[in-house]
């Protein structure tokens, strides 16, 4: 064995290592990339060589109680029998009606233990070389290519909320007229809601939505029918001096009848509080029992602070961070800042402190840097408290994600949170994300989004996610009308109207309605950098400068060091003639949105006018050195990769390096046609700009004509007017009627804004 796999749990068969360790498989020393669950079967399969592993023993032992399409294991198979050269299924045998045979002799480990979990596999696998900024939902637009495994769309499956008994926690009512005591009554109802999501076979509504039906004449039927719950628990909160009083019933929602109630008077203190929490959850979990036998509670041996000030200064800070408003994020972020002061082994603390930090990011002006330094922080410091808090996986995969580009990182985190926390929405809603945009499987990501939104259905968010998912699988009627839903529950999220925009802009081509929208968001959220980057670039695209060039300037002025909006700079540079400064642009765009292809394309088109193309060599490598491996069969267009690919070939042939250059053409022009054979994401001219690089111009041109025809109009003047890629067509008449035909459309969609 290998010296480098010697502290490595790992099994040998054939020519292949499989490091249960480092989650990873090697052959003949070099890394093989699987995905997270094709590895886990394959883990199960070689830890049982030759014996038949049936169908349904598979699925439970790799996804349990996870919803999953119903031919995850087929696709996983398929995965495995690529990697290992197994088209004849003579390593891994079909046994008809039966299941599934490892063959090759394998080398087992001295600990045959199950492989450690996630989070350090996570980190070694960091640097693939997609070093994508997934910037998931209001950021999603700069992820919509990226490579697709699958041979076909798959049909998701239907998502219940499924096994009884269903429960939701309202808000406890505040039985008092000091308001400070609100947000400490929502966090003791929150963190029972919490503990009973801990409970296997239990499904518990997020809190979202059963808090929505704060302040109003609860109505249990109204709540049973709009979350879709079979019991309701409801409670009420006095704080009376140095003594709290606790109130709680349980109600069957088919009824309206108690099965339960109780009150509690303790002493108020950390310790009081937290065994109130566990007393009523347990209480909920016996009255549970008779319909839902198996149901075990399962007791926490921990009190995650005994810090009473440190749980008032989380709770607060959980109420701010809700409302997602940039001056309350701040202020949540402050507050858990406190409560981490006042006890540091109190890791929620910790990894609220992460989530903030990327809500910051989002709704703020925390450049990307210094919120990923803030998470990685926070998120190692929660890990060094306990491995076990689901929760902590959620900023550790999408912190992976936005450092790394490591979507299979990002991945194993996700499936490991939902595994320690089942009913905590907001690992199925970005790992739906995760698969849609970063990993361009939108078929495979529905079910989850679903999930997602059956946990927390009214989750305006969490129902544009799920929008998000169906527009990438071109369901677009559905699409729209998770868009309306999600506008008609918050009015106020930019994100509902921002995203239709961009279904109306990509995929029909309707850029005056997507304006209209836009201006709506900015409306419901003034000076968000984001909106006004979006409505610049609509703008561009209507050839309305001065007005673009206008809100750039605004969004710089929100958040000066901001890539994106550098980016966007850069891009109005470059339609003005100001290519220097264009270039400065882009270089301080790259600071803060690593390996940006629109800002390495500025790059690159400025070395070749300087006859520097060696400069514009290196830095493609330094950002995707996974396209430079020459000897490879096959090129991972993961990401940006995708894209970039095509960037670099322009390079490549202004080099002479016209066989390297027709390599990657090629995966590129496979990834394109798989992606149009699919029906994902909405119509590009990736294939126009391979075929004019490869000097099929009429072909370019039919490609050309065929994304126009299907409404391609997004970054249409960027393309056809500087893309050194389309430089073959520009004097051919087919080429300029397109570019009429355009002309022709934004100024019809002018006048219709006029």
């Amino acid at each position: 064995m290998s010296k480098a796999y010697n502290d490595h749990r790992v099994y040998e068969f054939g020519d292949f290592i499989l490091d249960v360790d480092r989650a990873s498989l090697y052959r003949a020393g070099k890394e093989i990339t699987l995905r997270p669950q094709a590895f886990d079967v394959l883990h199960y399969l070689v830890d049982r060589q030759g014996k038949i592993v049936s169908r349904d023993e598979l699925h439970d032992a790799i996804w349990g109680a996870t919803v999953v399409t119903d031919d995850a294991v087929t696709q996983c198979l398929t995965d495995i029998r690529k990697v290992l050269d197994d088209a004849s299924q003579s390593i891994v045998r079909t046994v008809p009606r039966r299941g599934y045979v490892f063959e090759l002799p394998v080398t087992r480990p001295a600990n045959s233990a199950d492989a450690a979990r996630f989070r350090k596999a996570a980190y070694t696998r960091l640097g693939q070389g997609v070093v994508a900024i997934a910037i998931i939902g209001l950021l999603a637009i700069w992820m919509s290519t990226s490579n697709d495994r699958s041979t076909e769309p798959q049909t998701a499956a239907p998502v219940e909320i499924a096994s009884t008994p269903t429960i939701a926690v309202l808000p406890f009512t505040v039985r008092s007229d000091d308001e400070s005591q609100s947000y400490f009554a929502d966090g003791v109802s929150d963190e029972i809601l919490n503990l009973l999501a801990r409970q296997r076979g239990l499904k518990v509504i997020a809190r979202t939505s059963s808090f929505s039906f704060r302040g109003s004449e609860v109505d249990i039927a109204t709540v049973a029918e709009e979350l879709g719950v079979t019991h309701v628990l409801e409670g009420g909160f006095r704080k009376d001096g140095d003594r709290i009083r606790i109130g709680v019933q349980l109600i069957d929602a088919s009824t309206s009848e108690y099965l339960w109630t109780e009150s509690y008077e303790r002493a108020f203190n950390a310790s009081s509080i937290f065994a109130i929490q566990d007393e009523i959850a347990l209480a909920v979990s016996e009255s549970l029992k008779a319909e839902l036998p198996g149901l075990e509670y399962n007791t926490l041996a921990r009190i995650p602070t005994d810090n009473l000030e440190a749980l008032d200064a989380y709770f607060e800070g959980r109420a701010k961070m809700e409302t997602r408003h940039v001056a309350r994020l701040d202020e949540a972020s402050t507050l858990f800042e406190r409560a981490i002061e006042l006890d540091p082994d109190f890791a929620l603390a910790h990894v609220a402190l992460a989530d903030v930090s990327f809500l910051r990011n989002l709704y703020g002006s925390l450049p990307v840097s210094a919120a990923l330094q803030r998470v990685e922080a926070a998120v190692d410091a929660a890990f060094a408290i306990s491995d076990q808090v689901g929760e902590a996986y959620l900023p550790l995969g999408t912190f992976l994600l936005w450092r790394y580009g490591d979507v299979l990182g990002a991945e194993r985190a996700y499936l490991q949170g939902i595994e320690l926390s089942p009913n905590y929405a907001p690992l199925y809603q970005w790992y739906a994300a995760l698969l849609n945009q970063a990993s361009s499987q939108p078929h495979e990501a529905i079910p989850y989004a679903k999930m997602a939104v059956a946990l927390d259905p009214r989750s305006a968010i969490i129902i544009v996610d799920y929008a998000n998912a169906l527009r990438e699988a071109r369901e677009l009627d559905l699409a729209l009308e998770q868009y309306d839903l999600a506008i008609e529950i918050d009015p106020a999220l930019a994100a509902a109207y921002l995203n239709k925009a961009w279904l109306l802009r990509e995929h029909k081509g309707e850029i005056a309605e997507a304006v209209l929208l836009i201006e709506q968001a900015n409306r419901t959220t003034p000076h968000s950098r984001v909106v006004i980057n979006e409505l610049s670039a609509i703008l561009i695209d209507l050839g309305d400068f001065d007005r673009a060039e206008a809100l750039i300037n605004e969004a710089m002025a929100i958040a000066p060091g901001h890539g994106w909006a550098r980016l966007s700079q850069a891009y109005m540079q470059v339609h003005r003639g100001n290519l220097d400064e264009a270039v400065d642009s882009a270089r301080t765009a790259l600071q803060d949105a690593p390996a940006h292809p629109g800002a390495l394309a500025i790059l690159r088109d400025h070395y070749i006018r300087e006859r520097e193309h060696g400069q514009a060599f290196e830095l493609y490598r330094s950002y995707y050195p996974p396209l430079f491996e020459e000897s490879s069969e096959s090129f991972e267009l993961r990401g940006w990769a995708y894209p970039v690919a095509i960037d670099l070939s322009v390079l490549l042939i202004e080099m002479g390096r016209l066989e390297f250059a027709e390599k990657l053409l090629a995966a590129a022009l496979g990834e394109a046609e798989r992606r149009q054979q699919l029906g994902i994401g909405p119509p590009d001219i990736a294939r126009a700009r391979i075929h004019a690089l490869l000097g099929d111009s009429d072909a370019a041109i039919d490609a050309l004509q065929d994304a126009v025809d299907r409404s391609w109009r997004t970054g249409w003047r960027l393309a056809l007017y500087h893309d050194r890629a389309l430089d073959s067509l520009r004097d051919l008449p087919e080429f300029q009627r397109i570019v009429a035909h355009i002309e022709s459309d934004m100024e019809r969609q002018r006048r219709e804004l006029q």
